[in-house]
């Protein structure tokens, strides 16, 4: 019986999987034909293609795709984004049409194992929808990634998302106020940080979606968990990197005393609250905030007449703006339940 060329192709499955239960991605996949047009990649330079009206369909949604054959011959993480006019994306199958990895956002990273080292690969490019045509570049790299589980100030570490997060070990010698970031394009970053009477976590607070963590730390050891905010990173592959930093050494930062109109302080709290001196030599209006990243303030402040104010600033922070009669006043920074770390008290 004659066979067209359409009936052999396998359309892309909605959730559905091809194959073993040895792929990484469970979303949808790629379709496998009995005999798949493809060209051959070229590690050594940009590959180009396009995807047109004459390109095969993709039976599921009617979109085109393109073809590209990889005999990889090494181990690694392989790195692919495509680039041009197509807004596409990548999937890459092995010799089984089982596929190892689904990009996002037009990259795509794979961890080539000797098993895969020694196979011809398939990479798809195919359209977002029935009307994405177009043409585009394809770019590849083969990424060295840190192979240590310590993390030190100042050191960026790349790192490869492998279906569960990734642990790092870190000892804090200085006491102050430090800084970790997360970023990846390839899925949405979290951290998660833990230990010596800590436990932090943020998904969003950096550029995008990356996670940005900033937090007092006390001399110590703590474990900082590199994952996804979703299922605890399952089913999540990519490249990420990571870093921590100083951002402002404790011996920089007070615990009381006096505030001047038209002064910002750095703030330590250490204990229960921190306590400062204000002079207010004539009646006026006088603007004071406290703002922190660790905890949830209260400005209380007491002298010729009283304020108080808990969520007055943005978010959590707190605000007091209003008219002080002349006088001696004490300005109260705590927290609303409990807490410590940095604040920034201004006063204006």
């Amino acid at each position: 019986m004659k066979t067209s060329k359409l009936a052999i192709v396998v359309s892309i499955l909605v959730g559905g999987v091809i194959g073993a239960a040895t792929m990484h991605y469970s979303g949808p996949a790629v379709a496998a034909t009995a005999s798949v047009s493809s060209e051959r990649f070229d590690f050594r330079t940009e590959n180009r293609g396009e995807l047109t009206q004459s390109s095969p369909v993709n039976l599921k949604d009617g979109s085109r795709y393109q073809a590209f054959r990889l005999n990889p011959q090494r181990t690694g993480i392989l790195s692919l984004r495509q680039s041009g006019a197509l807004q596409g994306q990548l999937i890459l199958l092995n010799d089984q049409f089982e596929v190892i990895q689904q990009g996002t956002d037009r990259t795509l990273a794979a961890f080539i194992d000797e098993r895969l080292s020694n196979q011809s690969l398939l990479l798809v490019v195919s359209g977002q929808d029935a009307s994405s045509y177009g043409p585009f570049r394809l770019q590849s790299e083969w990424v060295e990634v840190g192979n240590t589980d310590q993390l030190m100030s100042g050191e960026e570490i790349t790192g490869y998302l492998q279906g569960q997060p990734t642990r790092y070990s870190l000892q804090i010698d200085e006491q102050g106020i430090y800084q970790f970031d997360m970023k990846s394009d390839q899925f949405d970053s979290y951290l998660r940080l833990e230990g010596n009477s800590v436990n932090q976590t943020d998904d969003d607070s950096g550029d995008g979606l990356n996670a940005r963590l900033n937090v007092f730390l006390q001399p110590g050891s703590y474990q900082l968990s590199a994952t996804t905010p979703f299922s605890d990173g399952s089913d999540t592959y990519g490249l990420y990197t990571i870093q921590m930093r100083l951002l402002e050494s404790a011996d920089n930062l007070v615990s009381g005393g006096n505030v001047e109109i038209g002064e910002s302080l750095r703030g330590m709290l250490q204990s229960s609250s921190a306590r400062f001196n204000l002079h207010v030599p004539d009646g006026r209006r006088v603007r004071v905030s406290a703002e922190s990243d660790n905890f949830d303030t209260v400005l209380e402040i007491e002298g010729p007449t009283s304020f108080y104010d808990d969520d007055g600033g943005s978010g959590t922070n707190s605000l007091v703006n209003d008219y002080f009669p002349a006088g001696h006043y004490t300005i109260i920074v705590r927290p609303f339940s409990s807490g410590t770390g940095a604040f920034q008290l201004s006063v204006h």
